[in-house]
């Protein structure tokens, strides 16, 4: 299903809402709460036929887009000779994603530093 720009926004302003969807410290290994929360999402959005499924599908698109946008954007800096060749995503769903997912990514890659060098001594 194809979605505008006003379905996207208001998708992911609802997945923010549901932390233990993309927060790894709130409840994220509750199975239940996590399906619970593609239920709600589901109905909030007020699309006929949108099932917890579809939304955890949309979830995992998204996050897919964003990561690569974060990789274009790392891409960009590495080779831009002038900060106005730096790439800037066009999405606006881009950036409201871009505040909450990023703190996490943070927190994960320093967990996953911290392991490796715990590993390696």
């Amino acid at each position: 299903m194809k979605w505008g720009k006003t379905e996207t926004r208001k998708f992911v302003e609802l997945y923010k809402e549901q932390e233990c969807l993309w927060n790894i410290d709130v409840c994220y290994k509750n199975r239940q709460m996590r399906l619970s929360a593609f239920q709600l999402i589901a109905k909030q959005m007020g699309i006929e036929c949108l099932t917890s499924t579809d939304a955890k599908l949309k979830i995992e698109n998204l996050r897919g887009t964003y990561n690569q946008e974060l990789a274009k954007i790392a891409k960009s800096v590495q080779t831009a000779s002038r900060s106005n060749e730096i790439y800037i995503p066009n999405m606006q769903w881009f950036y409201i994603m871009d505040a909450f997912v990023r703190q996490i990514k943070k927190k994960r890659s320093s967990k996953d530093h911290l392991c490796h060098l715990a590993a390696v001594e």
